[in-house]
């Protein structure tokens, strides 16, 4: 709440460096699996001694019982949404290995990890800070509105242009490093996983207003509904499309959770999200993606190239379709001279 985001990137540093060191000297000790769960306990310990130090030096240590029953109240939905998450986000593997093979669960799964890329960068993040600063805003009822809708219109536009960059560098990252060719298959993969997680961070825009409001009972009926979505259209696809009908569902799934999230946080805060700049942002990701599928036969260089290009083509072209002004521009541009300025 007081935006204080350098303890707890200490605290997340420590715990990754305790947990790797641990792990390496307990397996070398021969500690086996039993050794990972151990380093997995004592650097989890040591990130909570470092955040509660900070907190207690800014807060003095008090008990309140009250404060039991709406917490407990508040929570439990929140567990039944956690498992409903899991369905949502591992459940298509498990489709996917009872109709398939295991094979095209292992490819699905790596194209999952390079999607997961776009939630780590660009919606974890965003939702760490965005989770406090958007319930700030809430307590001025216009203020909250415009922050929410800007923050929308921001977040689309540069998590599409991360979704293409993504998307287009699958192909050369995965020959670059898979010692299989099947798992070049993962290109085509990547494209709606990734969209997907874009979804599903505007989902953390959305559901921030319901936390405000305590309607968390919707969020764990909202999880559910996209996890039943998310099994039900991989029993479909998958035997139709194979590992793309999954990625697809993952993306549908998630767009789903979204549009369902935006639908009731409008009965507690009506926000004109920015529709048009959404519909364009998808556009141009296609239209560039699908551009650089036709140079998949070619040879690596001039691929890298000509889709690179595609890449760095998409900022201009946000000025083009109007997703930005000049004023906006201009304005932008200020203020990466002031923060040069200031850092030198």
């Amino acid at each position: 709440t007081r935006e204080r985001a350098g303890w707890y990137v200490v605290a997340t540093v420590l715990e990754l460096a305790v947990l790797i060191g641990s792990a390496f000297l307990l397996l070398r000790a021969g500690k086996g699996v039993l050794g990972i769960m151990q380093a997995y306990a004592l650097s989890a310990g040591l990130g909570a001694f470092v955040l509660s130090g900070a907190l207690l030096k800014q807060e003095r240590w008090l008990f309140r019982a009250s404060l039991i029953r709406p917490l407990i109240r508040f929570g439990t939905p929140l567990v039944v949404a956690g498992l409903a998450g899991l369905v949502l986000n591992i459940g298509d593997r498990y489709v996917l290995k009872a109709l398939l093979d295991p094979a095209a669960v292992g490819v699905y799964d790596w194209a999952a990890r390079l999607g997961g890329v776009i939630n780590m960068l660009f919606v974890q993040s965003f939702q760490l800070a965005f989770g406090v600063i958007g319930l700030k805003a809430l307590a001025l009822r216009e203020e909250g509105a415009s922050v929410y809708r800007r923050t929308f219109r921001h977040f689309v536009i540069w998590t599409g242009w991360g979704v293409l960059g993504l998307s287009l560098f699958t192909l050369d990252f995965t020959s670059l490093i898979a010692n299989k060719a099947s798992y070049l298959a993962a290109d085509r993969l990547v494209l709606p996983i990734g969209l997907g997680f874009m979804a599903y961070g505007i989902y953390h825009i959305a559901v921030n207003v319901l936390y405000a409001a305590g309607d968390t009972q919707h969020i764990a009926r909202l999880v559910i509904v996209a996890a039943l979505a998310n099994v039900g259209l991989n029993l479909v696809l998958i035997p139709l499309l194979g590992s793309l009908g999954a990625a697809l569902t993952t993306g549908g799934a998630y767009a789903l959770l979204a549009a369902l999230a935006i639908r009731r946080a409008r009965q507690h805060i009506a926000v004109d999200y920015a529709w048009r700049t959404l519909a364009v942002v998808l556009i141009l990701v296609g239209v560039l993606w699908g551009v650089g599928q036709l140079t998949q036969p070619w040879a690596p260089w001039p691929r890298l190239a000509v889709r690179s290009g595609l890449v760095a083509a998409y900022v201009p072209l946000l000025y083009v379709c109007r997703l930005y002004r000049r004023d906006e521009v201009i304005q932008l541009w200020r203020l990466l001279q002031a923060r040069l300025r200031r850092a030198r």
